[in-house]
């Protein structure tokens, strides 16, 4: 559940952080240079922005964590799971373990892809304010202030502590546990040849 509260909280910074880069656009395709008073209102809605995600961010931490966590332990003992039903022929339960491996994914992917979406907007905000022309000294403070907060939300968003919710945190949890798995079943199987030639050996020894 908190995976999707997470989630109608990106969808919602998504959308005003895309609302403050249309503003950004409109301003600098607009012939001259940008006044002080309209950076400094899309500075204050920035902050609101960036203030409220991170407040509702680090609130929903625990729960955050642990449902990723979860979801983490959950793959890697469905994949087990799954290895050992194909080993024994076991159609029925493989699809039952694929539908329980489901959830597990959802629990891992949806807060790291709504995240990286928020990230992306903000990178959309850098990227505006580059364009953007200020007209005098006081414009000039309030673009590098907006220019400096938004880089601190590229920095910060999406940090729980452990680990940071964007995409590529799936990418490195998915190829650990892969690497693991991959150690583990190439270690049953030499355990298992050892065991066959171990037998076939005795059975060589009691028949001379």
């Amino acid at each position: 559940m908190s995976s999707f509260k997470f989630a109608l909280l990106c969808c919602i910074s998504v959308c005003g952080i895309e609302t403050v880069n249309s503003e950004l656009k409109t301003l600098a395709e607009d012939d001259g240079p940008v006044s002080w008073s309209a950076l400094r209102r899309l500075r204050l809605i920035q902050s609101r922005l960036s203030r409220g995600f991170s407040r509702v961010t680090e609130q929903l931490r625990p729960e955050l964590i642990s449902t990723i966590s979860y979801g983490t332990l959950a793959q890697v003992i469905t994949i087990f799971q799954l290895i050992g039903a194909a080993q024994q022929d076991e159609h029925i339960f493989i699809w039952s373990t694929i539908l329980y491996l489901v959830p597990a994914l959802v629990s891992t992917l949806v807060p790291c892809w709504s995240c990286q979406r928020v990230l992306d907007a903000s990178e959309g905000t850098r990227a505006a304010l580059l364009t953007v022309e200020p007209q005098d000294a006081p414009a000039d403070r309030q673009l590098a202030a907006l220019l400096a907060a938004t880089q601190r939300d590229l920095e910060t968003f999406g940090d729980l502590g452990f680990f940071r919710l964007q995409l590529s945190a799936i990418l490195g949890t998915t190829s650990t546990v892969l690497t693991y798995i991959i150690i583990m079943v190439q270690f049953q199987m030499s355990e298992n040849g050892c065991g066959d030639s171990g037998g076939h050996q005795g059975n060589t020894t009691d028949a001379a």
